[in-house]
């Protein structure tokens, strides 16, 4: 609930080239990195619909995005990496926010055809090029708070393992 309040509230106001950091994002990831998509998807809906009331974009817009790129992760990360290291979370995090990001633009874009806009059309607007560039800007963002998050979720996951 912190890092949807601090998502909602302040996050915005740190934003570099328009893009700002998604620590719910991030915490999401995580969590789906460190235990499993089946033991935390409830949480993910839950959060990606608190987002979803306050973004001001199509209802469910964030909650699929989170969904789809939380699933993914899950996929690549029991299918390709068999331990949880530092270089393999920045990775999977880099590519969750990736597909995010391009599940919100393809359906955002989705939702403008067919004349359902809300703030989608503001949020999105620009070049391609601009795009990629706050995509680029995110990743990096989002990769920098990973590495804190990694450790904190380490520490914590090491501490109940041990007690």
């Amino acid at each position: 609930m912190l890092a949807l309040i601090l998502q909602t509230t302040a996050l915005p106001f740190l934003s570099v080239f328009s893009a700002s950091p998604n620590l719910v994002l991030v915490l999401v990831l995580i969590l789906v990195i460190f235990m499993s998509f089946k033991k935390v998807w409830w949480a993910v809906v839950l959060i990606g619909f608190f987002m979803d009331l306050f973004s001001g974009l199509p209802f469910g817009l964030i909650s699929l995005g989170l969904v789809l790129s939380s699933c993914l992760i899950e996929w690549l990360n029991r299918s390709i990496f068999s331990a949880i290291k530092f270089w393999v979370v920045i990775c999977l995090v880099g590519a969750g926010i990736l597909t995010y990001n391009l599940i919100l633009i393809c359906l955002s874009k989705l939702f403008i055809l067919f004349g359902i806009e809300g703030l989608a059309f503001l949020y999105f607007r620009g070049s391609f090029f601009d795009l990629l560039i706050r995509m680029m800007v995110e990743i990096i963002y989002n990769s920098l708070i990973a590495i804190f998050v990694f450790y904190v979720v380490k520490k914590i996951f090491h501490q109940t393992a041990n007690a």
